[in-house]
């Protein structure tokens, strides 16, 4: 299970911690796609932005996404719902390639924003936890919604073992752990 973070940046001693806004500013940050390897695989060791509200993820040092954090989730702008690509790592019988943000939250449709998941976690308590943050985001006024989310895979499928999700509602935390 690796749990490495690219440099500069968090140590990978810090990989459960927290990260300041400040902190998260200073990151280095690839905006330009260069994330992506031709293939369209993942580049290891590497911050990056991609979905349509460009959300912050990290790659560990195998190109698998291990950590993602919204400060300000949003809802989608866009009509529909985007094609998104199915075969993703470590994919197993019964399994989802499921969006670690949500379609609904503008999420990405590519391998950048995609991880193999059991079904009854992407349709169970991974869903319920994105439809608090949907009616948060719906309120009347708008809620606010932050969301910090550390992947640990299997280095040699890039299959998530499992995820831990700490997420801020209208300042108030909410934690919820999903294992596969």
């Amino acid at each position: 299970m690796g749990h490495s973070a690219a440099s500069p940046g968090p140590e990978v001693d810090d990989y459960w911690r927290p990260l300041s806004h400040e902190e998260i500013q200073d990151l280095p940050v690839a905006r330009d796609g260069s994330h992506l390897n031709a293939n369209g695989s993942l580049r290891p060791n590497i911050w990056y932005q991609t979905g349509e509200h460009e959300y912050l993820y990290r790659t560990d040092e195998h190109g698998h996404i291990d950590r993602v954090i919204a400060e300000n989730l949003q809802l989608k702008t866009h009509i529909g719902r985007l094609r998104h690509i199915r075969r993703t790592l470590g994919k197993l019988f019964g399994d989802h390639a499921g969006h670690v943000i949500a379609d609904s939250f503008g999420g990405s449709p590519k391998l950048d924003n995609l991880v193999s998941q059991f079904a009854d976690i992407n349709k169970g308590g991974y869903y319920r936890l994105e439809r608090q943050w949907a009616r948060a985001l719906k309120g009347n006024p708008p809620g606010h919604v932050a969301v910090d989310i550390r992947i640990d895979t299997d280095s040699l499928s890039g299959r998530p073992e499992s995820f831990f999700i700490e997420s801020i509602i209208n300042d108030e935390p909410v934690a919820a752990e999903s294992h596969q």
